[in-house]
């Protein structure tokens, strides 16, 4: 993976790592130019993970852009107290949400642990509730959520026309250069 200086986005998740297979990925983790790398259900305990970070906080004084690290279903214990022994508190956030996805973070946070208090054997409340108290959006109200409240409703976004490639009626027709969606032409513009 360092012979490779575009890779953005490396997906090792069910591959049985453990702590050492975690720890050779440091000098990937440094990178400043790495955006994700998923490890979930990787058998990696508190020792991985600890390396893992401080790698990350070695490396953020040269990044600009978010990194997301998947890190749930593994077997951290305690990962709040992990996470706050390593990283300072204004360098991350374990939100994944509208406000904060795999490529901006709300509060602008250079890195996403997102469901890190989610690890084999279930969930650690304790730990869900100090990450998530680090985030930008406050916990979910409304119907069925703990403590009521009125709830926030957004907007359902309008349907997106769907390309038929069978040759039944409407869809994508036309070559190169030309798009035309159940009947109406369109001409590519760019």
């Amino acid at each position: 993976a360092e012979e490779c200086p575009s890779l953005t986005i490396v997906k090792l998740y069910k591959n049985s790592l453990g702590d050492d297979g975690v720890a050779a990925l440091a000098p990937l983790v440094e990178r400043p130019d790495l955006r994700e790398l998923h490890l979930s259900h990787n058998g990696i305990g508190a020792e991985g993970t600890r390396e893992l970070l401080r790698a990350v906080k070695r490396g953020l004084p040269d990044r600009k852009e978010l990194m997301m690290i998947r890190l749930e279903h593994n077997k951290i214990a305690s990962p709040a107290d992990l996470v706050l022994s390593e990283l300072d508190e204004r360098d991350f956030c374990c939100r994944y949400d509208a406000r904060c996805t795999r490529s901006m973070c709300a509060r602008g946070r250079l890195v996403h642990l997102p469901l890190i208090w989610k690890q084999e054997g279930g969930v650690s409340n304790k730990d869900k509730e100090v990450l998530e108290g680090r985030s930008p959006t406050p916990p979910r109200s409304g119907p069925g959520a703990a403590g009521g409240g009125a709830g926030v409703r957004r907007a359902a976004s309008p349907p997106r026309p769907r390309p038929n490639y069978g040759g039944g009626g409407g869809g994508y027709r036309g070559g190169y250069g030309e798009r035309r969606w159940a009947g109406r032409e369109r001409s590519r513009s760019r």
